[in-house]
């Protein structure tokens, strides 16, 4: 037995047979669906200061002196780039292969460019002038 046809089909399609009841559970299952969902997060694993400073390849005190975003080279994320200077070295890992200088360059993702911007979580803020240990 077939019920309907195509054209009562695309009637329905068009909103010709589905009057207040059919809008108002397709609207009611949306907004259920919306508010059941469960919100976006991002995982990490949790880290005492031990832990961090343990892992670091360099730990350092300097001052910030530039902060500059840009995209990155495929376009599809906005980085930032912070210089330190007036550097003092508390530790360096052999396992760095570059001898660090009077200026580091720190970079990481998110910033903002214009009235476009990213943020990530634990996304790190930095003040111009300030000094701040890494």
């Amino acid at each position: 037995m077939v019920i309907g046809g195509y054209a009562e089909f695309t009637d329905r399609l068009r909103g010709k047979h589905f009057g207040f009841r059919g809008i108002f559970l397709a609207l009611l299952l949306v907004g259920l669906a919306t508010y059941l969902a469960p919100p976006a997060r991002a995982m990490h694993e949790h880290l005492d200061f031990d832990e961090v400073a343990h892992d670091a390849d360099v730990i350092f005190v300097g001052t910030v002196t530039e902060m500059t975003c840009h995209f990155n080279r495929t376009g599809s994320m906005i980085t930032t780039d912070v210089v330190f200077e007036d550097l003092d070295l508390i530790d360096v890992k052999p396992s760095v292969d570059e001898a660090i200088s009077d200026r580091l360059t720190l970079s990481y993702a998110g910033g903002r460019i214009g009235n476009l911007g990213v943020r990530v979580s634990d996304m790190p803020r930095f003040v111009k002038g300030k000094v701040i240990i890494i």
